[in-house]
């Protein structure tokens, strides 16, 4: 049986767990994902617990093979020349690319949205860094428990005589996926139709 994303290309240079959730989203639907990691910088949910019998390792964490199975995966070192020149073949191979490294990091690999819709005219971009592409605050770096923070959920929630408390997992990466989904079905949709 055919899947609703089937053909679908998506192409996801990311950490944490946004990212790669909302990639391993559309994978469920029949899209071909394709991660690129790095050994030099290995994603957070890597090296996050639980680990398997609570031996630390990165190939041990409870978290990353949940979010990034039915992908493929290889790792670039995205410094380098020939790293880069790899990633830009992929980018015209795919149809979307999902990115969570700051603005600051996005740029200095020339893969922000001006650059890489110069390779692929028609790639639809999900940028899911933490306070997004621009601003004053656009290259602060984070995950989820410092947005939780940052947006005040922490100070509303707890007892009024104590300091706040928030929910345990970093709440913006079980939340802000949805919208990211809902985001690149809209977006191709409009490719689709214009």
């Amino acid at each position: 049986m055919r899947q609703p994303l089937e053909g679908i290309k998506v192409l996801e240079v990311t950490t944490g767990g946004v990212g790669p959730i909302i990639s391993w989203n559309l994978a469920m639907w029949g899209a071909e994902a394709i991660r690129i990691e790095s050994e030099k910088r290995p994603c957070i949910t890597r090296v996050s617990m639980p680990y398997k019998d609570n031996i630390p390792g990165l190939n041990r964490a409870y978290f990353f093979p949940v979010i990034n199975w039915k992908k493929r995966s290889f790792g670039l070192n995205l410094d380098h020349p020939k790293g880069l020149e790899i990633v830009k073949k992929l980018v015209d191979w795919s149809d979307i690319m999902i990115a969570s490294f700051s603005p600051r990091v996005i740029e200095k690999w020339g893969l922000n949205y001006d650059e890489v819709k110069k390779i692929k005219p028609d790639i639809i971009m999900l940028h899911t860094c933490m306070q997004g592409t621009t601003g004053p605050s656009a290259n602060s770096v984070g995950f989820g428990p410092m947005l939780k923070a940052l947006s005040g959920f922490v100070h509303l929630t707890g007892w009024s005589d104590r300091l706040g408390v928030g929910p345990l997992p970093p709440y913006t990466d079980f939340t802000a996926p949805f919208w990211g989904v809902a985001a690149l079905m809209a977006a191709l949709d409009y490719r689709r139709r214009t």
